[in-house]
């Protein structure tokens, strides 16, 4: 089994090489190929913002930080890669309805332009959320995190770093592992090392994958940032590499909710995440008509309903959810 695994190993890396050199060959049979590879991006992202609103500070229209309801326990919700806080339009008045204080934050540098996207970073995620949580701290009895798909990761991130700073954590569709789903031949961190390698003058990449969700309107749905600046591309890897490997740190109440298939983010890893959690209360919920747009999707009045259960009583929801009774349906 061993020698399988440093087989399997060194394929990777035999693939991982073969393809840089591959790559880098074909940059230089370009002329100036990084170069223009980012002239052209920079091109098309300036034709994309001429049909973007912005708000007079810059930030697209739609896509504000806000608050919604009241009541004594807060859920802070973190939106994921490329997203907003428009993500949650849906599902948080829903969640404020049933007596919750939500507040939906937007990741610094989040639909922003990218002279101000570009500037963002892991460090600046972590103080934005923690600067959330000690406000929500100082008005709330509870306080849960609540992340979607990247938002997922930088919740586990905080979490862990912060023993103690909130009652309990919530994931949707979260980063624990990129799926490799839509990365042909190698994995996507291995893609993610050779454009590190390849585009030295290329500060963006644009996204062109199509959102991953089973309602049809979703489709179009376009208050996403289409051009990522490479920061958090590298964010993303981070979070993947330091978060996946300290399950067992995790003691609070875990619950996490996966659509039955993802094309975005791994659920095996997550699966293999929420095994391995030291949280004595954690359940899994399945969502059977969502991808991995779940606070938009299909699904998310059931999405509501477990995390209502979960946040009132993560222990009597789990012993349900383990007899065998499964997750409530939206009431």
């Amino acid at each position: 089994m061993a020698g399988m695994r440093r087989h399997g190993k060194r394929r990777e890396r035999m693939f991982m090489v073969t393809a840089i050199v591959i790559l880098a060959l074909a940059a230089a049979c370009v002329v100036g190929g990084d170069a223009t590879y980012a002239c052209i991006t920079h091109r098309r992202l300036r034709a994309w913002e001429a049909r973007v609103e912005r708000d007079p500070d810059g930030v697209r229209k739609g896509c504000r930080e806000f608050s919604v309801g009241e009541g004594p326990t807060a859920l802070l919700l973190i939106h994921g890669f490329g997203e907003s806080p428009a993500a949650y339009a849906k599902i948080a008045p829903a969640l404020a309805a049933r007596g919750f204080a939500c507040r939906a934050m937007r990741l610094p540098g989040s639909a922003e332009p990218m002279a101000q996207f570009s500037q963002t970073s892991l460090a600046k995620w972590r103080e934005a959320v923690d600067r959330e949580i000690k406000a929500l701290r100082a008005s709330h009895g509870q306080v849960w995190v609540v992340g979607h798909s990247l938002g997922g990761a930088i919740a586990l991130d905080y979490v862990l770093n912060h023993p103690g700073a909130v009652d309990g954590v919530v994931l949707l569709a979260p980063l624990v592992q990129v799926s490799g789903r839509r990365s042909p031949l190698l994995s996507p961190r291995a893609w993610h090392r050779v454009a590190e390698v390849i585009l030295h003058r290329s500060d963006m990449l644009e996204n062109i994958m199509p959102v991953d969700a089973r309602d049809p309107a979703l489709k179009r749905y376009d208050l996403l940032d289409r051009f990522i600046p490479r920061a958090v591309h590298r964010g993303v890897f981070d979070l993947a590499r330091t978060n996946a490997p300290r399950a067992a740190d995790l003691q609070v109440p875990l619950l996490l909710i996966l659509p039955k298939a993802d094309a975005v983010t791994d659920n095996a890893a997550s699966r293999r995440f929420f095994a391995a959690a030291g949280s004595r209360s954690k359940t899994l919920v399945v969502l059977e008509n969502s991808g991995h747009m779940v606070p938009l999707d299909l699904d998310r009045d059931r999405a509501v309903a477990a995390i209502d259960g979960f946040v009132r009583d993560p222990g009597a929801f789990a012993a349900a959810a383990a007899s065998g009774a499964g997750p409530p349906g939206p009431r």
